[in-house]
């Protein structure tokens, strides 16, 4: 059973998601120390936005109404929880920035080993093939670089065609988390 109800509703071109949640700590995360405003989405509430909008057209407006349970904040409190969704994502914006740096330089380290890992193959694929009868070290020694070869090609080329798509898909998703419109309707 779905604990968070979600419909996505298109009129006149706008896109709305309602999400419905149970209880207020649903939402945000109860064993937060901070007070209200700054109190963190809950995991369950932050991956249930996030999936709402990934597949999502960015370039569109999108307004997300969060149907909370009566009395759950006062009505002037309504605008700190929309600004409190937004500041999460804000933080975790941060957060991707520097995972995506991080994780940029790691994919640079990938190709540098991965053609270092290239040189010493074309290296041993030349010498295993200039002697016409290599002995059975030098072609366990070729079988291990054509192995360690096509691993870290591989995974340079996983990294670069669908993990860093997927980080930079991610980050724009959740850069555009920090100027939604969110609007809070408290229901009973």
């Amino acid at each position: 059973m779905k604990e968070i109800k979600i419909r996505q509703t298109r009129t006149d071109g706008k896109i709305t998601i309602d999400m419905w949640f149970k209880t207020f700590d649903q939402l945000f995360d109860a064993s937060d120390p901070f007070p209200f405003p700054e109190k963190e989405l809950t995991n369950q509430a932050e991956d249930s936005i996030f999936e709402s909008y990934i597949d999502l057209a960015l370039r569109k407006d999108v307004d997300l109404i969060l149907h909370i349970p009566c009395g759950s904040v006062s009505p002037d409190g309504e605008d700190q929880l929309s600004n409190a969704v937004r500041r999460h994502f804000s933080f975790r914006l941060d957060d991707l920035a520097r995972e995506k740096k991080s994780s940029w330089r790691e994919g640079q380290v990938s190709v540098l080993i991965a053609l270092v890992n290239a040189c010493i193959g074309v290296f041993v694929f030349y010498i295993y093939f200039k002697n016409p009868s290599p002995p059975f070290i030098s072609t366990l020694i070729f079988g291990v670089f054509v192995i360690m070869n096509w691993v870290t090609i591989w995974d340079t080329y996983e990294y670069f065609l669908y993990d860093w798509r997927k980080l930079w898909r991610k980050y724009r998703v959740y850069e555009k988390l920090t100027r939604v419109n969110v609007v809070v309707q408290q229901t009973y």
